[in-house]
């Protein structure tokens, strides 16, 4: 029984390889070689970094796109590069809205290995949703003919707004002078000159120097909605704290959808604030007449003293004091002419 066993199965063999050469066996041994082929590739895997999916990118924006590509099955790869499809409404440099672009062969990464952070200048050329999806390729071979099946892309998806908030102060004007401790307004008008509308709209007031509002820095206290072209009127009352200069500033802020209470903001790209720097004295000089009095008489050719006084009403030394005298139509200094 052993032996016809051991006599049976070089003939069992044989006739298995005769009868199933061009059949199941040969399948079986190509199936075989394909999966040992495949696991034994490298893999490549797309990693973007910026943006973030749903971040919000204004109409016309310039934005980084920053990537990586890793190789995650352990075995080196060779002519590693990418394209990159910018979606719907968004542009690789300028090179034609959706246009798709490859960034050619970038080189080679080991086992494990990683390239980048990549970037690459976006633009926002439309409005919108815009998926931008980064796909790698490579090959197993230094001569870059046998390409790398095991891909995997890496893609976000980003929101573009025509919402742009533009902000103006009519008053003060830069280089105005205030005397320390005076009061003034700062106007300013915050407009919608985008073609979206702007929600939950509000203006906020900042010092850089020394003055002080004791009004809400923020106004409106509930945010307005603007239209296109509508425009926001805010004022406030400023006082001059110390001498010196002070910039002040008016910067809006809104958001691209209807709900204050969670609001989604207008991109920074879209906010447009406004600045002004006044000057701010501590030496302030009063003239103050004792005599001649108001209604006094003179007569003709008389001499008279004319007596007065200067106050420094400021918080600083003056220097240099003096006074111009302008004696009128019927009246000179010193004999020294009408």
């Amino acid at each position: 029984m052993i032996r016809r066993a051991k006599l049976l199965s070089p003939l069992l063999v044989i006739v298995m390889l005769f009868s199933l050469m061009s059949g199941v066996l040969t399948a079986a041994v190509v199936t075989t070689s394909e999966r040992a082929f495949a696991v034994e590739e490298p893999a490549l895997e797309a990693a973007i970094t910026s943006p973030e999916t749903s971040e919000w990118i204004c109409v016309s924006q310039t934005f980084s796109l920053i990537f990586y590509i890793n190789e995650t099955n352990g075995f080196d790869a060779f002519c590693v590069g990418a394209i990159i499809d910018p979606g719907d409404n968004a542009e690789v440099d300028y090179l034609g809205c959706g246009k798709a672009w490859d960034t050619g062969i970038l080189g080679n990464l080991g086992p494990w290995g990683s390239m980048g952070p990549l970037l690459v200048t976006m633009h926002c050329c439309g409005e919108g949703d815009s998926t931008i999806e980064v796909t790698p390729y490579g090959t197993i071979d230094m001569d870059c003919e046998f390409a790398i099946k095991d891909i995997t892309a890496d893609n976000v998806t980003i929101h573009q707004t025509g919402v742009v908030l533009d902000t103006r102060i009519t008053t003060p004007e830069t280089s105005d002078v205030f005397c320390v401790c005076e009061y003034f307004d700062v106007d300013a008008i915050i407009t919608n000159i985008g073609n979206e509308t702007a929600y939950c709209v509000q203006g906020t007031i900042t010092f850089s120097g020394n003055a002080s509002t004791a009004e809400a820095t923020t106004k409106p206290d509930v945010g307005v909605t603007l239209e296109p072209k509508q425009a926001l009127y805010l004022s406030w009352s400023v006082h001059c704290d110390s001498e010196g200069d002070s910039t002040i500033n008016v910067t809006p802020s809104g958001s691209v959808d209807p709900d204050c209470k969670e609001p989604t903001p207008i991109p920074d790209f879209n906010l447009r604030a406004d600045s002004v720097t006044v000057h701010q004295v501590g030496a302030v000089l009063r003239a103050e007449i004792t005599q001649p009095t108001c209604g006094g008489e003179i007569c003709t050719c008389q001499d008279f003293t004319l007596t007065f006084f200067i106050h420094n009403q400021g918080s600083a030394n003056a220097t240099d004091v003096g006074a111009f005298i302008d004696p009128g139509a019927h009246a000179e200094v010193d004999a020294h002419g009408e």
